[in-house]
């Protein structure tokens, strides 16, 4: 999944979740979960195995431009609560995985360096992440355009969890 999606659940989740703990539990299991869903991807067909260099860093460039989108997008509708501590942790908890996994990447192409930790990572998140084969662009496109707008709804209409 583009990263925008999942820092605004992971936004709307520090916005109505009192526990860092608990903010830290949930955005991460939301993102495997939606990992699981058909969503979009940078470049689809890419293979992080054999990566090159000039396409390592066309996805840097398109989760950077993604990062300010979201961004952007939860400054739009989170203008007084974007610096709240519980927002900015389920922001970046929300896009760690992705994060760690381009930590992997980059390290294996880079630098030539294979840390078995991220490595054990990397091979999670793959397991975890929905096949190429079963993710349709088409409906990864209807149900990442469903989940930003059940993100504001959450945001603007949902409970607030106080958790101890």
């Amino acid at each position: 999944m583009i990263l925008s999606p999942h820092m605004l659940v992971g936004a709307a989740i520090g916005f109505k979740v009192n526990s860092y703990g608990a903010i830290l539990v949930i955005a991460t299991l939301l993102h495997f979960l939606f990992d699981r869903l058909p969503h979009s991807e940078y470049l689809k067909k890419l293979n992080f195995n054999n990566i090159s260099i000039r396409n390592l860093f066309i996805l840097f460039l398109f989760a950077f431009i993604d990062i300010l989108a979201g961004i952007l997008l939860i400054w739009i509708f989170l203008k007084d609560s974007i610096y709240s501590y519980c927002v900015l942790l389920g922001m970046m908890i929300s896009i760690l995985p992705d994060g760690v996994v381009f930590l992997h990447v980059f390290a294996r192409r880079i630098f030539n360096l294979e840390n078995p930790i991220l490595k054990k990572f990397y091979l999670l998140h793959n397991y975890i992440h929905i096949s190429n084969e079963n993710n349709s662009s088409l409906s990864g496109l209807a149900i990442e355009s469903l989940i930003i707008p059940l993100s504001i709804y959450i945001i603007f209409m949902g409970p607030n969890l106080t958790i101890p």
